[in-house]
């Protein structure tokens, strides 16, 4: 389809078994601005802070596919100038005063529970954590021998 898929990762092990699956390995404040998708799954908190989501490009969509809501600092969100829209469940507008806005996708409940899972696409859900023992191999095996 055509993406560019930039990685952040401050663990060296993970960044290097990104490098070496051809993955472009960036600073997440020198490509905000340019992203059409941010999608953290880290597990950190405040991954994603407002001065990042401030410099996001109109449309720009930001989703957690971590097992905590903490790593996109939504609170930050939940002031007087900013308006906030429900699309639908779990789907969220949040609009600044110069019209920009950014569509807060899955913002997992307080509980965590993976209830929010049924609203991401499929081949999403194959990336996510609780599934990831099941479609991908091992980092220290070789694709090329899995077969």
């Amino acid at each position: 389809m055509g993406a560019i898929v930039y990685v952040t990762e401050i663990d060296p092990i993970c960044a290097l078994q990104a490098c070496m699956d051809g993955f472009r390995l960036v600073k997440l404040n020198e490509v905000i601005r340019q992203v059409d998708i941010v999608i953290t799954c880290t597990g950190n908190k405040n991954v994603v802070v407002r001065e990042y989501l401030d410099r996001m490009k109109n449309g720009c969509i930001v989703c957690n596919m971590g097992h905590s809501n903490t790593e996109i600092d939504v609170t930050s969100l939940r002031t007087p100038e900013l308006t906030w829209e429900r699309v639908r469940s779990q789907v969220d507008h949040v609009i600044w005063p110069d019209g920009k806005r950014i569509v807060l996708l899955a913002r997992p409940p307080a509980d965590t529970s993976g209830s929010w899972f049924h609203v991401l696409p499929t081949f999403v859900l194959v990336r996510s954590p609780p599934h990831q023992d099941d479609t991908l191999p091992p980092p220290h095996c070789p694709r090329s021998t899995l077969t």
